[in-house]
This record gives C-alpha cells, sequence and structure tokens, in this order.
C-alpha cells in the first residue's frame, strides 16, 4: 500500500469507528461573526500611515521622529560632556536611550497627534 491508500484507509476507519473529530464550522457559529468584526475594525488603521515627503521621496513620519530623537540625543549627551555632567550618570546609555525616546514620542505627540 502506498502513503495516499493508507490514508484513506486510516480516515474511513477512524469515521467509521466514530472516533474522526470533526472541525466546528465557523461560518455559521456567533463567534465567527466577532472575530470577522474585530479583524476588519483592526484593518482600518492600516489605510493611510502618515509620511513625509523629501526631496521627492516618501518616508514613514515614525523614522523621520526617530531620527531627531538621535540627534536630539547625541545633542544632550555633547551639552553633558562639555558641562561634566555625564561622569556622574549611573547608566548613560539608557540615560541617553530614554531622551531619545522622549524626544522621539514628544515630536510625533507635537506633529501628528492631533
Amino acid at each position: 500500500m502506498d502513503g495516499s491508500n493508507s490514508a484513506l484507509a486510516c480516515h474511513s476507519w477512524r469515521s467509521a469507528a466514530g472516533g474522526g473529530h470533526r472541525a466546528p464550522n465557523l461560518s455559521s457559529t456567533r463567534g465567527a461573526w466577532t472575530v470577522r468584526y474585530a479583524v476588519l475594525m483592526t484593518m482600518s488603521g492600516c489605510s493611510a500611515a502618515p509620511s513625509q515627503n523629501i526631496l521627492g521621496s516618501f518616508f514613514p513620519a515614525w523614522l523621520l521622529c526617530a531620527a531627531l530623537g538621535v540627534v536630539a540625543a547625541v545633542i544632550c549627551w555633547r551639552l553633558l560632556v562639555a558641562a561634566r555632567i555625564s561622569e556622574y550618570l549611573i547608566a548613560p546609555p539608557l540615560v541617553y536611550l530614554a531622551i531619545a525616546a522622549s524626544v522621539t514620542l514628544l515630536i510625533w505627540l507635537v506633529r501628528f497627534g492631533g
């Protein structure tokens, strides 16, 4: 017997013995409509992502906000080094990461927050 015949034999044996399990028919259940509605509601947010036109190329707005946040963190780093405050920071990478994230989110909120 090849593999396809044994699969048919196994399937027919399970069906005849009553041990087979059928998947529920989701198209007729009330939960299926809830799932479909939830999927459709989440897809509506993907309709228009904010983008910026820079010299004819469109960039996602979050990318520009993140780049500005990194630039702001570098500027803060240079200012803290010049003021000799950076040597007193306990975890400098976390501080500069927090500065970059804060500036990124602040720019996003002011520019696109509505």
